[in-house]
């Protein structure tokens, strides 16, 4: 193919296909083109966003253990773990700290992970999250 050829790739479905004239796929019907997110890099995080990277945090984390195996691990009850995971609050500094350990990585890290997941989320506007990631 060369390059100035009206050729491109569906994001959506993956069809390689000659741009149409209204711009969306002949398979899936979907835009070939994703839109431009606009990120504002010096927005402060919201407590929204840190309880949403929060949750993503500690679920990526925490892999095949059970809440109830993790409540007993950090020594507290398996509610606030739920709470955690869910969004409805963020863990304190303690109870961050013992995650860290449960997970076997420095405490350091796990704050880190948690910032930059929050400030990545809430510097992107305008963007609808799934469903499942709502609070």
């Amino acid at each position: 193919m060369e390059e100035d050829d009206p050729v491109t790739r569906c994001p959506h479905c993956g069809l390689n296909q000659y741009r149409t004239h209204n711009g969306c796929c002949r398979r899936c019907s979907k835009p070939l083109t994703l839109p431009a997110y606009k990120f504002d890099l010096d927005r402060q995080p919201t407590n929204e966003m840190l309880a949403l990277a929060t949750k993503l945090v500690l679920c990526a984390h925490r892999g095949e253990r059970s809440q109830r195996q993790m409540a007993k691990q950090l020594k507290c009850k398996r509610t606030y773990i739920s709470k955690y995971e869910n969004g409805h609050c963020t863990p304190s500094p303690m109870h961050i700290e013992r995650f860290a350990v449960a997970f076997g990585i420095p405490t350091w890290r796990l704050v880190l992970e948690i910032e930059c997941l929050a400030r990545a989320l809430g510097a992107i506007e305008d963007v609808a999250l799934p469903q499942s990631l709502q609070l």
